[in-house]
């Protein structure tokens, strides 16, 4: 089943201000992928996060939430490992 994908509003503002740029389209090409296998493309969080997942490109990650009763992806944030969890 193909989900939605949402962006927060920081999600949105994280996604165009990713550098270097050759990481925008495999970033795209893993939003498609969340997309289409949203339980199993990301690994589970836990503690505080619980409830959310991570999706791993490089050095960045997708951190986000399934939405099932509006079969929706919402996109919470990208960002480089370090501060992504904070």
């Amino acid at each position: 089943m193909v989900y939605k994908i949402k962006f927060t509003p920081s999600a949105a503002k994280d996604y165009h201000s990713i550098h270097p740029a050759y990481l925008k389209p495999k970033i795209a090409n893993a939003l498609e992928e969340i997309a289409l296998k949203s339980h199993q493309a990301g690994w589970r969080l836990k503690a505080k996060l619980s409830g959310y997942y991570s999706y791993r490109i490089s050095n960045y990650r997708i951190v986000y939430e399934i939405r099932e009763k509006e079969k929706a992806v919402l996109i919470l944030r990208i960002r480089h490992r370090r501060d992504v969890y904070r």
